[in-house]
């Protein structure tokens, strides 16, 4: 028992603990209206922890910012919440109208976004660049070409090899969460 405490021990301080400066960082960058940020670096922890007892993480440290984040999202929507009298106070036509499947969908696209943002970051440089001017700005191959004066195929090239990067984070992701 004492040895696999110990394995246990090594395994966390080499592939999660290590990562704590630049979780802490990332965390209050991307969601600053935290406050419970220890609270919810022990939860990231502990969620970790039980995963790798029950299958090792392959992924250490993008598992852990994954579930940070769920944890981070899951914190901000539970701070969400509005006192009975503050309800009675409000009109019901002062209320937008929305469904259950309209916020679901809304928020369920907000976390896909982030982790295609996660995903291009992990790119290399040219390439990231590349694939931000194409997906997300709109530019033709022909307008990036001329933008960096490379040729259309180097374009392609990076914008095919961007792809494949991101489906292989976006395999690593959902295999780390179990899906």
């Amino acid at each position: 028992m004492s040895n696999r405490l110990n394995i246990e021990n090594t395994w966390f301080r080499e592939n999660i603990l290590c990562h704590e400066d630049l979780l802490r960082a990332w965390i209050h960058d991307r969601y600053p209206s935290i406050e419970n940020l220890d609270d919810i670096i022990q939860a990231a922890y502990m969620e970790v922890m039980k995963r790798q007892r029950k299958m090792p993480i392959e992924y250490p440290k993008s598992f852990l910012f994954a579930v940070c984040r769920n944890i981070a999202v899951d914190s901000i929507r539970k701070s969400k919440v509005i006192s009975f009298q503050d309800l009675a106070m409000i009109h019901q036509d002062d209320l937008p109208r929305t469904d259950v499947n309209t916020v679901r969908d809304a928020v369920r696209a907000s976390d896909e976004a982030s982790i295609i943002y996660e995903a291009i970051d992990t790119l290399p440089a040219k390439c990231r660049q590349i694939l931000i001017l194409r997906k997300l700005k709109g530019l033709s191959l022909q307008e990036i070409s001329e933008v960096l004066g490379i040729s259309i195929k180097t374009v392609e090239a990076h914008i095919t090899k961007g792809i494949k990067l991101c489906r292989l984070y976006f395999k690593n992701f959902e295999g780390e969460l179990g899906r």
